[in-house]
């Protein structure tokens, strides 16, 4: 709950983000660690983005342009997004070693 707050408080999660003890999808987590990286207004920009996965039309399409600027930075790599997967502690730990690995 403290973290959730925190997040909310820093203008990272609005209330409609908190899911409290549900399962987090691949572009939420996405557009989270885009959000946390101050990409956020660019990110929010209409019919501005495509990505190069073979299954962007599964993207919510308000996330777009968050799996758009992942993909651009390698924070999400290969040809699939596979947006609606729950994520895993896998998935966290890459999506956390790619963004390291995207600030050098």
């Amino acid at each position: 709950d403290g973290l959730y707050s925190e997040a909310q408080n820093d203008g990272l999660l609005s209330n409609g983000e908190l899911y409290g003890n549900n399962y987090i999808t691949i572009e939420d987590a996405v557009a989270y660690s885009v959000k946390c990286l101050g990409f956020t207004e660019v990110a929010e920009l209409k019919d501005t983005f495509k990505t190069n996965f073979e299954d962007e039309g599964m993207i919510d399409s308000d996330l777009i342009g968050y799996a758009a600027i992942a993909q651009g930075l390698g924070i999400v790599r290969g040809n699939l997004f596979l947006p609606k997967k729950y994520v895993t502690k896998a998935d966290a730990a890459e999506i956390i070693y790619n963004i390291l690995l995207s600030a050098k």
